[in-house]
């Protein structure tokens, strides 16, 4: 493979990866899902078409992304007419990942899939990838108070797991 030199600050990407891997897992122990493993994988997996988006063309995807290092899915659809979601749900397709991890990619900014009663793995990453935001600096989408407490509810986190979740999240990336 050929090394691609990027501007884009790839620690904080990863601090991001493994914020949501840890938190989906979290999340899936105390929602009760059935397979937090998995949970990991997709929290670990959910935004893998940055790395394709960049390694196509890494001055365009440097430029798109701007001061801050990810969350702008309008700015790469315009600059490369997909986003790291299209371009995520490709390649874990092509990699032959099962649907459900696929899911995860093409809807954990999607609220309106988020929900646990249809889509548990989706809601618990979405759910993770959101906290993920709010304790990082790389990402520019931090949800609403209204998005986070709609998410967390419909993953069925009570108030008092939610206060113990951040530090359980915390541990877990340490």
């Amino acid at each position: 493979l050929k090394k691609v030199k990027s501007p884009v600050n790839w620690e904080e990407f990863w601090h991001h990866a493994i914020t949501c891997a840890a938190g989906s897992q979290a999340i899936a122990d105390r929602c009760g899902y059935p397979e937090p493993e998995e949970a990991f994988i997709a929290g670990l997996l959910h935004d893998v078409g940055y790395f394709v988006l960049n390694m196509l063309a890494p001055d365009e995807f440097a430029a798109s992304v701007g001061r801050q290092v990810f969350g702008r899915p309008e700015r790469e659809q315009e600059t490369f007419g997909s986003s790291h979601v299209e371009i995520g749900i490709m390649l874990l397709e092509f990699w032959k990942l099962p649907s459900q991890l696929c899911r995860v990619a093409r809807f954990h900014h999607s609220l309106k899939h988020a929900d646990y009663g249809k889509e548990p793995l989706v809601a618990v990453v979405a759910l993770a990838d959101t906290l993920a935001g709010v304790t990082g600096s790389a990402y520019v989408e931090v949800a609403d108070k209204d998005n986070l407490l709609a998410l967390t509810e419909k993953v069925g986190i009570s108030m008092a797991d939610y206060g113990a979740l951040l530090p359980e999240i915390g541990r877990r990336v340490k």
